[in-house]
């Protein structure tokens, strides 16, 4: 057992260091001046979704291929300076630079596939001599520090779409992607990679406003670097050479590394939390008009309903950050505010200071008034304004529950009425 331990050990400190080992290619410099030859080749590579949070979506990539001037370089525009001291803040706010970096091919290959052990896809692009001068100028002008920084965008700007972005750039309408729709929207291709990770899925899911669920179109399509493969080889490149009906943009395909990582999908928990919490609502809604008299319940019931305000509000706190003062496009007019809303934190703080005078009276307002927020996202849901996934669907019930019971609506004379009783006493 400790000849198998040290053995793994000392196979990944093999692997770290080799990764920071000088490669026989030739290193990159800002500002070096290359004649690519008529040998050299470029290829977009994709990696595939790995086992860490970070990697669960996958990158795309150049790589510029060049054995008589010996360079081997990826060009990544997945990169950001993770030890920027105020990194999470300009995260949030979407003010995070990402840019553009040239590293070492077979060192970063060694990192996916011997590390990672992901699977990574080549395509090599079917370029002549000129084409490939074209993109490699651009590669090298947009890799210095005036031009390598950009705003990262999960959707509409991103590692993925600024390859296909450069192709563009170099080729203008000579390059045909494929277009028409796609199946599913952004919020359920994003939802398919996190089928591992339930309570991740479920924290995304309240992020992403209604413009996820939109159905990607075109381009559009490419915000995921997987998708792009089959994007790619269905494109084609119009030269003169070829007319109008062009030449394949790819020229060969090759998957480098098959990797270990397997579709799988764990139990999801969430789900049956929230149902257990929404079968809890319901027991104690009913018991509510009795009047609660055993102390253990009347304890859980406090605590659970607390929990749940306090998170409801922080969620609902970071929803508006997000909208209304973050520079982040998909977490815009996300009516989850509806019922998950910054007014909880309020409510509850009123809850819980106590009789003083008339705050019990505005405690009960905004319960009532949390109540009717969470009804009218149900008119999102019906008139297809945003969705909701059937993991989150028990605790929004639950809310409707919670501020039902909490605001006493049953009392309010226009809801007697709407049940068909006596209003009036």
């Amino acid at each position: 057992m400790r000849n198998k331990t040290f053995s793994r050990i000392f196979f990944i400190q093999f692997l770290m260091i080799s990764f920071y080992l000088p490669a026989d290619e030739l290193r990159y410099k800002e500002n070096i001046q290359i004649e690519l030859s008529r040998a050299a080749v470029i290829s977009m590579v994709t990696v595939y979704p790995g086992d860490e949070v970070y990697s669960l979506f996958g990158h795309s990539s150049f790589r510029v291929l060049d054995p008589v001037n010996g360079v081997d370089w990826m060009f990544n525009y997945g990169t950001f300076d993770f030890d920027d001291p105020v990194f999470v803040p300009k995260f949030v706010k979407g003010q995070l630079d990402y840019y553009l970096a040239v590293d070492d091919f077979q060192r970063a290959f060694r990192f996916y596939s011997d590390f990672e052990k992901r699977k990574i896809v080549e395509q090599i692009l079917n370029l002549d001599y000129e084409e490939k001068k074209t993109v490699f100028s651009f590669l090298m002008e947009n890799s210095t520090a005036e031009k390598r920084y950009y705003k990262y965008d999960f959707i509409y700007d991103n590692c993925s779409t600024r390859i296909s972005d450069a192709l563009i750039k170099c080729f203008g309408d000579n390059i045909s992607f494929p277009g028409g729709r796609g199946k599913s929207s952004f919020r359920k291709m994003i939802a398919s990679y996190l089928t591992s990770y339930p309570f991740l899925a479920s924290g995304i899911e309240v992020v992403l406003g209604s413009p996820s669920d939109r159905i990607p179109e075109g381009l559009e399509q490419f915000f995921l670097p997987v998708p792009m493969i089959e994007g790619f080889d269905q494109a084609v490149l119009i030269t003169e050479n070829t007319g109008d009906k062009g030449k394949a943009l790819v020229n060969k395909k090759s998957v480098f590394n098959e990797g270990i990582r397997k579709d799988s999908k764990a139990l999801n928990y969430p789900f049956y939390l929230f149902s257990a919490f929404f079968l809890f609502s319901l027991y104690v809604l009913f018991h509510s008009k009795r009047g609660i008299k055993n102390r253990f319940l009347k304890t859980a019931v406090t605590a659970a309903d607390t929990v749940f305000l306090f998170t409801a509000g922080l969620s609902g706190i970071l929803i508006f950050y997000l909208w209304f003062v973050s520079d982040h496009h998909v977490p815009d007019w996300n009516f989850h505010i509806l019922w998950l809303s910054p007014l909880s934190v309020f409510y509850l703080f009123l809850s819980a200071a106590g009789r003083w005078k008339s705050l019990p009276l505005i405690s009960l307002a905004a319960a009532r008034v949390l109540f009717i927020s969470s009804l009218l996202f149900l008119l999102m849901i019906i008139t297809g304004v945003q969705s909701i996934s059937y993991t989150l669907l028990p605790l929004y019930l639950s809310s409707l529950l919670i501020y039902f019971r909490r605001g006493e609506v049953n009392k309010i004379r226009l809801f007697k009425a709407l049940s068909g009783e006596n209003a009036i006493k």
